[in-house]
């Protein structure tokens, strides 16, 4: 899943740049590893039809958003 959604996010636009972070190496080489995946229009398109929103739940617990001054 992780390398689907850096996959998903490098296809965006030229101006994304994901920054994952991890805590092993064998993580580091999966997330290395998205950059070749290649998504085609129709899966960027199956992607947008299941998640129109970019993303499934929140983040963030109710009534723990946190409020940035």
């Amino acid at each position: 899943m992780s390398q689907l959604a850096l996959a998903w996010l490098l296809a965006q636009d030229d101006d994304i740049v994901p920054i994952p972070g991890t805590r092993s190496v064998a993580r580091v080489a999966e997330n290395v590893a998205a950059a070749s995946l290649v998504l085609t229009a129709d899966d960027l398109a199956q992607i947008a039809r299941i998640l129109p929103d970019s993303g499934f739940g929140a983040r963030f617990p109710a009534g723990r958003v946190p409020v940035w001054e």
